[in-house]
């Protein structure tokens, strides 16, 4: 089975910062039906279990090697369906993505498709921002470890505060280690979710999270 490489999810995001996939094409293409093979672990839950309907508005760098991108995303949850809309640098949109229950659909506005399934997109933002055990399970300082599929959990809290999350798969296959790092509110106090940094071990890329707007529906 091939490997899905992380340099492929940084040059997506490069293209839609230069807006001109066309002319990136040859350095992007891939085999699809191999990518379809790839598994990047994780079983993608209802956006249902966000708490709350909201809007955010955030700025995502992504980092490779050398490599280091950035573009503007709006994340969007209402009921049970999540909206990703990917900027070009002009602000209009790129790429909107849906996940309508367990359903995962794209339309693009620049003349290409992903070069990865969407749904690795989804995983990350589960990764970072779904809660997960009860709604008033909060730890004050310490860790809190539990089991999701599998995969081992480690969650690091201080002052009932999530500072860290660590994700490792039980049977290191993959191997290595997906740590996310929780920044203090900042600017936008209490009525956003944060910054964040996601390095993700399995394919061995960085992205940077910046929340710039946060409005709850």
């Amino acid at each position: 089975m091939s490997t899905f490489s992380s340099q492929n999810i940084v040059g997506v995001l490069a293209v839609l910062l230069l807006a001109f996939l066309t002319a990136c094409a040859p350095t992007l293409t891939l085999n699809r039906q191999k990518n379809r093979e790839v598994s990047y672990p994780w079983k993608l839950l209802s956006p249902s279990r966000f708490r709350g309907d909201f809007v955010w508005r955030q700025r995502v760098e992504a980092s490779f090697r050398k490599r280091k991108v950035s573009v503007d995303v709006v994340l969007q949850r209402q009921g049970n369906t999540l909206v990703l809309i990917v900027m070009t640098p002009l602000g209009n949109k790129a790429f909107v993505i849906v996940q309508r229950g367990m359903k995962i659909s794209t339309r693009s506005y620049v003349g290409q498709r992903l070069p990865f399934p969407p749904r690795f997109i989804f995983i990350d933002i589960q990764r970072t921002w779904m809660p997960f055990g009860k709604q008033d399970e909060r730890v004050l300082n310490g860790t809190r470890r539990f089991l999701r599929g599998h995969e081992e959990v480690v969650e690091t809290w201080r002052d009932s505060r999530l500072v860290e999350r660590r994700f490792s798969r039980l049977d290191r296959n993959p191997e290595g280690t997906i740590v996310i790092q929780y920044m203090k509110k900042g600017k936008m106090g209490n009525s956003g979710p944060g910054n964040a940094i996601l390095h993700n071990g399995y394919l061995d890329y960085t992205v940077k999270i910046e929340t710039v707007a946060a409005q709850q529906l």
